[in-house]
């Protein structure tokens, strides 16, 4: 309990005396009476029982101080640790390193975000990310027990300010593809590296709905004649790879729960297949470096791995938007094919776009320089066009949700099939069956059917070896039957509610009372 006791004659004798949060007993001064050193001592003691109390100088502890030590309890995968350095060093410890946390104020916060991106040059979201990381610590610190600091400064109040352009702040929608426009950006990716197994690499991107890091990471040992387990993914983080579990644990292996591995449609798990059999590859570079056999089933031309800026530059995006990205504001260059081979040609160049003041008579003259190969002006040749503007490797996995959706696959194999957890009572009493999966395949197995069909429209033969021989089977099927062997499943428009009783809501909500028999 707290007491009070005299201390010389000054103006303000009395000091009083209580005890803290962890038992020891320490002490106020400057009360000019007993009783108002009592009242102030007895308000410290019942903030303490109510677990509200805050000591007045742990507050002078600056931002860096608290970050450091709030970085040493921190458990979080390496990525995080990544961005998570990133946006402490670049922002907040310059802004807000020397500054005590009693010192902190919302609206000075407030300021410094509106600020960042015309200061910095960075995005209004990189800068509402440092803000979210800067309230995460000090509400870290408004936590504590006992707390640093009364409140978290950094916390922003809801509902305030104007509603108009909040949406804007939204990421954009992805962009997703159509099973012809996977199939033709896998073939263009093929043409652009000279090798199948970047053909191989985006289907099975598409068709299965892995991501980027699990794709990469997929070993031998975990490709199964009809099936994909996926237990690893390989993530890169400043020019290094990790062999880390997937993203948030979602495990889709018979080892691990709920024990649904990533079926595969018949057409690419022959071809998957034929890239682990007909293509041996020794180790990785790497493999020291990480655990594991290091016999991943997608390598680079090099035996290294494919960094996903790099192939999406070079390789993704050229076969989507038929040109190289910009470089330094300059339009980008234009994939140049050589159109002497089968449809769509062989890439031979990359060129800028012609413009109105382009050669003499406006007529294009081909770029000459060094390292420049000159093409013989007999040489026929044509530019690629888009197929898909914008689309990115992740992009595939939003494809593929989207192909589910349309065969009407229900939503428990739907968000499993992606590592994805469907919350409350739908996850918890819906499973995957034998036929849902069965289904689920055959829908993939009919698209892919019908996409070749579909290429082969517009010519018969490939400049991609593998693509080409997949054309000829198809041709020399349809010879032999005429209408697809694989029956393609209706869609299902409502899979919920098929075979189904009534629920409560399907009844009116107020039936017309019945007459009652009058008692004669």
């Amino acid at each position: 309990m707290a007491y009070a006791e005299k201390r010389g004659k000054g103006r303000q004798p009395w000091r009083v005396k209580y005890k803290l949060p962890d038992g020891t007993e320490t002490s106020e001064s400057g009360f000019e009476t007993k009783a108002a050193a009592l009242n102030w001592g007895r308000d410290q003691e019942a903030k303490v029982r109510a677990g509200r109390w805050t000591d007045p100088n742990a507050g002078r502890l600056t931002v860096s101080e608290w970050i450091e030590r709030w970085l040493a309890v921190q458990d979080v995968s390496i990525s995080t640790v990544d961005s998570r350095e990133y946006l402490i060093r670049r922002f907040i410890r310059p802004a807000w390193g020397n500054i005590a946390l009693s010192d902190l104020s919302t609206e000075e916060i407030t300021k410094w975000e509106k600020a960042l991106p015309d200061r910095e040059g960075i995005t209004p979201r990189t800068a509402r990310a440092a803000r979210t990381l800067l309230g995460t610590i000090l509400g870290d610190a408004a936590a504590t027990r006992p707390p640093l600091i009364p409140y978290n400064p950094a916390l922003r109040p809801r509902n305030r300010g104007r509603r108009t352009g909040r949406r804007l702040q939204r990421a954009p929608q992805r962009i997703w593809a159509t099973p012809l426009q996977v199939l033709l950006i896998a073939e263009r990716a093929a043409l652009l590296t000279g090798r199948d197994e970047d053909f191989t690499m985006i289907l099975t991107i598409g068709y299965t709905g892995l991501r980027w890091a699990e794709a990469i990471g997929l070993e031998h040992e975990y490709t199964r004649p009809q099936q994909i387990h996926v237990e690893w993914q390989l993530r890169e983080l400043r020019g290094r790879f990790y062999r880390l579990p997937p993203k948030d644990d979602s495990y889709r292996s018979p080892d691990w729960d709920p024990g649904l591995p990533v079926d595969l449609p018949p057409f690419l798990a022959e071809i998957l297949k034929a890239q682990v059999k007909d293509h041996p590859r020794p180790p990785c570079s790497c493999a020291s470096q990480h655990e594991g056999s290091g016999r991943f089933v997608f390598l680079g031309p090099d035996g290294g791995h494919y960094r996903r800026s790099n192939y999406s530059r070079r390789v993704f995006r050229p076969a989507c938007d038929g040109r190289h990205l910009p470089i330094a504001r300059a339009p980008g260059r234009l994939v140049i094919a050589d159109q002497s081979t089968t449809w769509p040609g062989t890439p031979i160049a990359a060129w800028p776009p012609a413009t109105e003041t382009t050669g003499e008579d406006n007529g294009y003259q081909q770029p000459r320089g060094h390292g420049i190969t000159i093409i013989p002006e007999d040489t026929p040749l044509a530019c690629w066009l888009p197929i898909k503007l914008g689309l990115t490797p992740h992009g595939l996995r939003h494809s593929h949700k989207t192909w589910m959706a349309e065969e009407g696959t229900p939503e428990i194999l739907a968000e499993l099939r992606l590592g994805h957890q469907v919350p409350g009572m739908r996850g918890l009493y819906t499973h995957v069956s034998e036929r849902m999966r069965a289904e689920l395949t055959q829908a993939l197995q009919a698209r892919w059917e019908e996409s070749l069909k579909e290429r082969a429209a517009f010519n018969k033969r490939s400049p991609v070896p593998l693509l080409d021989e997949l054309l000829a089977k198809q041709a020399a099927g349809n010879k032999e039957a005429p209408h697809p062997t694989t029956p393609r499943p209706t869609c299902r428009h409502h899979p919920a509610l098929r075979n189904r009783g009534k629920m409560i809501s399907h009844f009116p909500p107020n039936p017309p009372e019945r007459r009652s028999r009058r008692l004669k």
